[in-house]
């Protein structure tokens, strides 16, 4: 486990002077994108920490759970984070959420609707834009939600 984190799939989980011992993987999900799993304990003689980091449709492990782990990782251990900020940016900032697909709601059509529908066609139309905006749409990432808690 300690050579999958010093030049294996878990490169990305790598701490500087800290033997951390993981191993990544890729859960299949057949409902959308993989999942991204990392195991891991730090330091390898005398572990102080052990961390299961699972991250949904977000692809392989060694891509997405092992920074994150890693992260922990150091600021637990160590009480900060020596990871480049780029990496640590990317981590926190991007949005890896499925979204919602867009469905065209179905209006229905009453018996007066079907006989005015030459003469006023608009009505159809104001009911789905209408049924549009009912909908919600907001997503939200977790880097959001710190970030506002903190400014609290």
């Amino acid at each position: 486990m300690s050579r999958a984190v010093s030049r294996g799939t878990a490169t990305g989980a790598r701490i500087p002077g800290i033997e951390m011992c993981g191993k990544t993987g890729t859960v299949q999900n057949p409902h959308g994108e993989n999942h991204s799993v990392f195991f891991a304990f730090a330091p390898r003689e005398n572990p102080k920490i052990a961390i299961a980091v699972f991250v949904e449709n977000a692809g392989y492990g060694g891509t997405w759970a092992a920074p994150i782990a890693s992260m922990i990782v150091e600021k637990y251990i160590r009480d900060t984070i020596s990871m480049s900020k780029h990496v640590q940016d990317r981590i926190m900032n991007t949005n890896i959420l499925p979204f919602k697909k867009k469905s065209t709601p179905e209006v229905k059509k009453t018996d007066k609707q079907d006989n005015n529908s030459k003469k006023d066609s608009t009505t159809a139309n104001k009911q789905v834009a209408y049924q549009e905006n009912k909908e919600s749409n907001i997503l939200v990432h977790h880097s959001q939600v710190r970030k506002n808690y903190a400014q609290r």
